[in-house]
């Protein structure tokens, strides 16, 4: 049974998840992965900050939406994990993500303060002709 939410829809979209280059010890070539917290060992020596202000910056330019009112109070994040092979990723792994998305929001001013966020977690689906994981996010109004 899922969870159903009856408060104005603010925006829906598809954004990636934020990712980091490494290179592989086995092919020496470089290699892209996301950044979840299975693995925050080798992309948090990356720089934390740069990487953090690139996936701001990536989603503010290309997929969410400048705010058309004065910032909200509070807001719900429902989060679903669109993978592009039937491989599980843990929603909750990938929560540096939505805590970066969350920063966003307040910066774009559609919150006046990122700790009145609600988040819903919807489990991964596999999502046939996409070449990439990505998240399917929907913003409500409280």
């Amino acid at each position: 049974m899922g969870i159903t939410i009856d408060s104005e829809l603010l925006f829906e979209t598809i954004v990636p998840l934020a990712k980091f280059t490494r290179i592989s010890k086995i092919t020496k070539k470089p290699t892209e992965q996301l950044c979840t917290l299975n693995n925050y060992s080798r992309w948090s020596k990356y720089g934390l900050k740069e990487l953090k202000n690139q996936y701001k910056n990536l989603l503010r330019e290309f997929f969410i939406p400048e705010p058309e009112f004065e910032p909200l109070n509070n807001i719900i994040l429902d989060y679903q994990i669109l993978r592009h092979n039937k491989r599980k990723v843990d929603v909750d792994n990938v929560i540096i993500n939505q805590k970066w998305i969350s920063d966003l929001l307040q910066d774009m001013n559609w919150i006046s303060d990122d700790d009145q966020v609600t988040l819903v977690l919807r489990p991964s689906i596999f999502h046939k002709g996409i070449s990439e994981t990505q998240f399917k996010l929907k913003a409500h109004k409280t």
